[in-house]
C-alpha cells in the first residue's frame, strides 16, 4: 500500500515548478500541504493529517537540494547554433496566408537560407536570416506588422523521443537559460526539436549554459 511519503513525492515529481520553491524555501510548507491534503486522500483512499503531509514534504527537502537540476543530458543528443536572424510578428489578415505561401514557394526550396513559421489565432511570427529579411518585408509590404527584432540568434536542441513523457525537461531547460539572467525572445518546437531565440549578444552564453549540460 502506497504511504503519504510516496503520494507527496509523487505529486512533486509531477509538478517541477513546485519543487524549485520548495527547494528555495520560497514556498509555505504548511499553506501546500493543505493544498494537496484532498488530492493525496483520495489517492489514498482515506483521510489524512496535514501535519503528516508537511513532515513528508520536510523529510523530501535534503534530497530535492542535494539533486539539483532535472538531469537533461541523456535526451539532448545535438546542438546547433544559428546567428543573423531576424523575428518578425503579423496580425492574422486573410492575406496575410496568401503572401505566406509566397514566400514559403520561394524559400523551401533554398538550404542556404532559415525560414520558419508559427502561427497563432491572432498572430504569425516569422524567424529567417537576416539577409532575406528585407525580401520578405517587402512581399508583406501591406500586411500590418506588429513587432520586429533584428541581431538575434538560435539554438536549436536535438532532443530524444523519450522527452516527451519525462516532465520537467522542458522546464529545466529554460531555467538553465533563465538563471543566466538571458531572455527568450521566442520558442520554436517540432516532436524532437526545441528552438530557443534569443539576442545575438547572448547567443555565446546561452550556448556555453547549455553544452555544459552535455
Amino acid at each position: 500500500m502506497l504511504s503519504v511519503k510516496q503520494e507527496v513525492e509523487k505529486i512533486i515529481q509531477e509538478n517541477p515548478f513546485i519543487e524549485d520553491l520548495i527547494v528555495q524555501n520560497l514556498i509555505n510548507l504548511s499553506s501546500y500541504a493543505r493544498k494537496i491534503k484532498p488530492e493525496i486522500e483520495t489517492r489514498l483512499s482515506k483521510t489524512v493529517s496535514v501535519g503528516s503531509i508537511v513532515m513528508s514534504l520536510k523529510r523530501l527537502v535534503p534530497s530535492l537540494q542535494s539533486r539539483g537540476y532535472l538531469d537533461v543530458s541523456e535526451f539532448i543528443e545535438d546542438l546547433m547554433v544559428r546567428s543573423g536572424l531576424t523575428v518578425m510578428t503579423f496580425e492574422n489578415l486573410d492575406s496575410l496566408f496568401t503572401n505566406l505561401k509566397i514566400i514559403l514557394e520561394k524559400y523551401s526550396h533554398r538550404k542556404d537560407v532559415f525560414v520558419n513559421f508559427s502561427r497563432g489565432s491572432v498572430e504569425t511570427t516569422i524567424v529567417c536570416n537576416q539577409s532575406i529579411s528585407q525580401e520578405i518585408r517587402q512581399i508583406l509590404k501591406k500586411e500590418k506588422l506588429i513587432h520586429s527584432f533584428d541581431e538575434v540568434g538560435s539554438i536549436t536542441l536535438k532532443l530524444s523521443s523519450k522527452t516527451v513523457n519525462i516532465n520537467g525537461v522542458y522546464y529545466s531547460l529554460f531555467k538553465i537559460i533563465a538563471n543566466k539572467g538571458i531572455n527568450m525572445i521566442e520558442i520554436i518546437s517540432t516532436y524532437r526539436e526545441l528552438t530557443i531565440i534569443v539576442a545575438e549578444d547572448k547567443l555565446d552564453k546561452a550556448f556555453v549554459a547549455l553544452k555544459e549540460c552535455l
